[in-house]
């Protein structure tokens, strides 16, 4: 829905009456161009209406653009691609549609520009991608858990062909296993012999006890296990967990406070970039409103002009009038067509700079504007206006921001000389537990610190680099501060001017039309001439645009001064 607004238009305090130049460089239309070479009393007035038209029609891209205020931090561009594409094509059109011709309202458009324009879903795809940066940065805080396994499958060859079995060794011999075995037992015998030889009870007790333990000992050597070692399996499956947790990692602060400021500024850019496209669509659509407006009026003209002749044709016809009092009037009536034609060409070209805008190629047609709330700014306090200006203004937010990030900067340069601490466990598990190591399972875990002794200098670089960086967006804020605050004083003031213009057009069209009442009035009176009566229905049509045009540039100006003060002018919804 559209907020509150007293009336839209024109932000740029510099905006003035000339034409705007077309493709080929002239100041008015190329169609309006040969209407100029015209003569007799009407001229004046004639050049003046034709001028307003061409203003109309020249220059189809300066709906498109938005009030000229740009910030060198913020991303949303103040003009917007179809835009940009208006200056470069020259006039445009639309096709007939399949069906009824569609009537929109401002709403409709705002809403159909809003989905479809490139600079808008663009601002919300940077916005993405800010969302992914805050992750980024967390990831240097929280911990991170991987997990590998690998198969091994081993060969071996040479002059005796290829083996892909396992590798093993062997560390006895069975023979020599046995003699020492049949040495231990013939030992054994030797002791039991001197067991049954000796006289003494203890004595062959003694020799029973060592045959006993030299017959364990041949036992034991005889029934060794000679089963070679295997020291390289031919397969292999192993997996490993690992675990790694920093402990303190000094940079990754700065660096996530950072990405929670560039995801507001990229919120506050396409905030930015969305009331910018607004504010084309909401000029781009009073212009062609005003473009219809000026056709009525041509219209009237021409029927002004048709009865002008019918009149004078009937006196001629009762010789009061000379024959060339009818040339006259037919020709002012060719005036008026041509005129009309004019208008119809500036008004169909208004409104496909609306339908560029919507990226819409049918024709429509637009409903009358909504009647608007008064503005609540109050141009008589400008130093509040600035300083609302300075406070809700985007781009200056959006310079704030960049400063913040660039004097975190230097914080960041600081914690490049702080020491970091990182935790890391991992688990080993393996399929081969036929060698030394029985366990299948391994784990380690690890505490590890490092601090920088010396880097060549690269710490000291970054902290005078972001030291600089912080000047150099605090001059850029400096920079778009005083640019706002000039920009507002600059609507403030093309406000009260465009209010006198619009009065004294309007007070110019009333006395166009006294004078045209009393012209026709002395005309059937038949004291006055077609001559009076021609001048005065130029005069009236030419007042009357004036005014239509003035009541446009008032309406710009007090939109242009909304945009400067950083209003809102629509709730986009973001």
């Amino acid at each position: 829905m559209l907020l509150p607004v007293h009336e839209v238009g024109q932000a740029s305090s510099k905006h003035d009456d000339r034409p705007l130049p077309t493709r080929a460089g002239d100041t008015i239309s190329r169609v309006v161009k040969p209407l100029l070479k015209v003569d007799g009393a009407p001229r004046t007035a004639l050049l003046v209406i034709l001028a307003l038209l061409g203003a109309l029609t020249g220059a189809p891209g300066a709906a498109a653009q938005t009030a000229g205020f740009s910030s060198g931090t913020s991303s949303a561009r103040t003009t917007t691609s179809a835009g940009s594409s208006l200056d470069a094509s020259g006039l445009l059109g639309l096709k007939e549609p399949t069906g009824q011709v569609p009537v929109l309202s401002l709403d409709d458009v705002i809403r159909i520009a809003l989905d479809s324009a490139p600079d808008a879903r663009l601002a919300t795809e940077r916005v993405i991608q800010q969302d992914a940066s805050v992750r980024r940065a967390w990831a240097l805080l929280l911990p991170t858990l991987s997990v590998g396994a690998a198969y091994t499958h081993t060969c071996t060859g040479g002059t005796d062909g290829v083996d892909c079995g396992d590798r093993t060794t062997a560390f006895s011999d069975p023979e020599q296993l046995n003699q020492q075995s049949l040495l231990f037992q013939t030992l054994a015998d030797v002791m039991g012999v001197a067991a049954d030889a000796a006289g003494d009870p203890a004595e062959a007790a003694e020799f029973r006890a060592r045959q006993v333990e030299l017959e364990t000992a041949a036992a034991d050597i005889k029934n060794t296990d000679v089963t070679p070692v295997v020291v390289q399996p031919a397969s292999q499956l192993s997996g490993q967990v690992t675990l790694s947790m920093p402990l303190l990692n000094p940079r990754a602060y700065p660096a996530l406070l950072n990405a929670y400021d560039g995801q507001g500024a990229a919120r506050l850019a396409e905030n930015q970039a969305r009331q910018a496209l607004v504010l084309s669509v909401v000029r781009a659509y009073y212009a062609a409103v005003t473009a219809e407006r000026i056709h009525e009026a041509s219209t009237r003209q021409v029927e002004l002009a048709t009865a002008q002749r019918d009149a004078v044709a009937a006196r001629v016809a009762a010789a009061t009038q000379p024959i060339l009092a009818e040339k006259r009037a037919t020709l002012e009536l060719l005036r008026a067509k041509q005129t009309l034609a004019q208008a119809r060409a500036a008004a169909d070209n208004a409104v496909a700079v609306v339908g560029a805008l919507m990226g819409r190629d049918e024709r429509f047609t637009l409903s009358p504007p909504p009647v608007q709330a008064p503005s609540a700014l109050s141009v008589d306090d400008e130093a509040r206006l600035v300083e609302t200006a300075l406070q809700d203004r985007l781009e200056v937010k959006t310079q704030r921001t960049a400063l913040t990030i660039a004097e975190r900067g230097t914080l960041d340069a600081w914690m490049q000389f702080m020491p970091s601490v990182a935790l890391t466990a991992s688990a080993r598990a393996t399929s081969f537990t036929q060698g030394f190591v029985r366990d299948p399972v391994t784990g380690v875990l690890t505490i590890s610190a490092t601090l920088p002794l010396y880097d060549g200098g690269l710490r000291y670089a970054s902290l005078d680099e972001s030291t600089s960086r912080a000047s150099e967006e605090r001059i850029r804020l400096k920079q778009l501060e005083d640019r706002v605050a000039s920009q507002v004083r600059g609507n403030v003031r093309d406000v009260a001017v465009r209010v006198e213009a619009n009065a004294l057009a309007q007070e110019a069209l009333v006395v166009a039309k006294e004078a045209q009442a009393q012209a026709q009035a002395l005309f059937d009176a038949g004291v006055g001439t077609s001559l009076d009566l021609t001048e005065t229905n130029v005069a009236v049509f030419a007042a009357e645009t004036e005014a239509l045009r003035a009541e446009l540039d008032l309406a710009m100006a007090r939109i242009g001064l909304r945009w400067a003060v950083g209003e809102s002018l629509y709730d986009t919804g973001s």
